[in-house]
């Protein structure tokens, strides 16, 4: 493959580009290339083979490369599959993850990832799962800036409209965008709600204190900002907040954009 690889690469060059190719085991390859990283733009792919080596030492330096954007792709029959090859190389509970559903090993995996990034620390990470035949992929995108994943989310929510999560159904809660029930709570998952009422909350006791904080809470769990609207319109209906012409969009998450107070009532 990787001689393929080099053929292809001599045969198809472009001269304006210089391209390196190497054949290293990952740890060689990560750390020789890590210093010249850390000093230019970077997207780094990562599969399911890799993965395993991305520990939390090797994990705390990626997130810490700035205008770096990478992908992890995962397989969770594999992850079941080969238990004990991941077990070398990951602090990670398998038990939890091997006896939960099918469905939500994705997920487990990107929360113990999500785990791993320091309170204080802004960093996003998103995940989206692709079901193919009997089969489920997963990818877990991370980068350190608000507009590279409000990019991302964007995909996934355009692919997944009632969740931004999966292209299959993976809660299990057959909805039916096509035909919509009476009552609006059952056109609406679970995940949605229980993210409205944390927001509403979270505004009501002033954590949230602004519009550009409020645009970064969502998509630091994985929401767009047209999900957040109808919750400020609503609060504002209630005569809970002011209506301040409140920027809930992602101009706001612009580094020089100037936050608005939400003001309570």
């Amino acid at each position: 493959k990787f001689k393929k690889l080099e053929a292809l690469i001599k045969e198809k060059l472009n001269s304006a580009y210089n391209i390196s190719i190497t054949n290293f085991e990952f740890d060689k390859a990560f750390h020789q290339f890590y210093p010249k990283m850390t000093r230019c733009a970077n997207f780094l792919f990562l599969d399911q083979s890799g993965i395993k080596f991305i520990t939390g030492d090797i994990f705390d330096k990626l997130t810490s490369l700035n205008t770096t954007d990478f992908i992890f792709f995962i397989s969770s029959s594999y992850f079941k599959r080969f238990k004990s090859e991941f077990e070398k190389h990951l602090d990670i509970s398998y038990e939890e993850i091997i006896e939960s559903e099918y469905y939500d090993i994705h997920r487990k995996i990107f929360d113990y990832y999500k785990s791993l990034i320091p309170k204080n620390k802004k960093y996003y990470l998103a995940p989206f799962s692709i079901k193919k035949t009997a089969n489920i992929y997963g990818l877990i995108f991370g980068t350190n800036h608000p507009l590279g994943i409000y990019k991302f989310l964007n995909v996934c929510w355009k692919k997944d409209p009632l969740r931004g999560e999966a292209n299959f159904d993976i809660d299990k809660e057959k909805i039916d965008t096509d035909k919509q029930s009476l009552f609006e709570e059952f056109n609406k998952p679970n995940k949605v709600k229980l993210f409205e009422k944390e927001v509403r909350d979270q505004i009501l006791t002033s954590i949230i204190n602004t519009d550009k904080d409020l645009v970064l809470y969502g998509l630091e769990n994985g929401f767009l900002p047209k999900h957040l609207k109808p919750i400020i319109k609503e609060l504002i209906r209630e005569r809970k907040i002011a209506d301040n012409k409140l920027i809930i969009s992602e101009g706001s998450i612009n580094v020089n954009y100037n936050p608005i107070k939400i003001l309570l009532k």
